[in-house]
């Protein structure tokens, strides 16, 4: 087991700023925390700990993170990534979502409240049912 040293903080944010290759020089993958672990040749469960008892560590993985979200968009919008894959990875992993339409929410019922507003609304400026 190795011990903390803090070049892995230059490291992660190295590691996280650049697409996997392989030999021929094609995409291989994306980076991750599996893969930091895997190349530095310690396991997930020091960079748990690490994370939780050096701070500057915790940072730097934070911001490996905010590279890892950086470079799925930039991938998927250049062509270099499959774009449905990093979809999922970026809806999965960080919550992020496609933009609700509006055609969404024509569906959605309108409370009694809102009814009334808008109803108030056109009576103060004249229309009348037959005009909207």
């Amino acid at each position: 087991m190795k011990n903390y040293k803090k070049r892995y903080c230059d490291a992660i944010c190295e590691h996280f700023s650049q697409l996997r290759r392989d030999k021929a020089g094609k995409i291989s993958g994306v980076p991750s925390f599996i893969s930091f672990a895997q190349a530095e040749e310690i396991t997930l469960k020091q960079i748990e700990n690490w994370r939780v008892s050096h701070p500057e560590f915790d940072a730097a993985c934070a911001h490996a993170v905010e590279l890892q979200k950086q470079l799925l968009l930039d991938g998927a919008l250049s062509g270099n990534l499959n774009s449905s894959v990093a979809k999922f990875i970026l809806s999965s992993e960080f919550g992020m979502q496609t933009a609700r339409r509006y055609s969404d929410t024509a569906t959605q019922q309108i409370s009694e409240a809102d009814k009334r507003l808008i109803e108030n609304l056109c009576e103060r400026l004249g229309y009348d049912e037959e005009s909207l």
